[in-house]
């Protein structure tokens, strides 16, 4: 089982990146009170410049920015505060780095799955690893398919069976013949 640990501050040798909260909101189509409702209760904080007094702005992070974007995606998906919270708390804590990192909402727990393609518990075990889940990339699947199919002309295949059945009745007689046939002894 990997343990999450709190990510430890180095002093950063170029200024560091974020935004301001009010960019924040705009990118994420947020309202600023939602925001900060969840900075209030503790869901989500700025790292780079927190709260201080009222009119002050707040700076974010680009990972503060992705898992203040989790908390709302999980939100809208149905996700319960609680879930919400745990999640947040275990994306804080998570050491590795979040470019090929995934979140995974199956209605009742959330899974992250780490950029080695582990997939960890995020609200019921929270770090357990998970035994299997298996998503298959049916969009890529349908566009590779796409790019190799060809027309096909079904008024062809028609014939062609046509023709094999009467090889394999073995009279020269045509099948429309036969039917006719058929038709008047009926």
């Amino acid at each position: 089982m990997i343990e999450l640990r709190p990510v430890a501050r180095r002093v950063p040798s170029s200024p560091p990146v974020g935004l301001p909260s009010r960019e924040v909101c705009a990118l994420l189509k947020i309202p600023a009170s939602t925001l900060n409702y969840w900075i209030q209760i503790g869901l989500v904080a700025p790292t780079l410049r927190g709260p201080q007094g009222r009119r002050v702005e707040q700076y974010w992070s680009v990972r503060d920015v992705v898992i203040v974007r989790a908390v709302r995606q999980l939100r809208t998906q149905g996700a319960s505060l609680s879930q919400v919270r745990k999640a947040a708390e275990r994306l804080r804590e998570w050491r590795s780095d979040m470019s090929n990192a995934r979140l995974y909402w199956d209605g009742s727990d959330i899974l992250i799955q780490s950029a080695d393609g582990d997939l960890f518990s995020g609200v019921h075990r929270p770090n357990q690893l998970v035994w299997l889940l298996t998503a298959l990339p049916l969009a890529s699947w349908q566009a590779q398919v796409q790019r190799l199919a060809k027309p096909v002309d079904l008024a062809d295949f028609e014939q062609k069976d046509r023709d094999r059945l009467e090889r394999r009745l073995g009279e020269a007689m045509p099948i429309e013949k036969l039917l006719r046939k058929s038709r008047k002894q009926a």
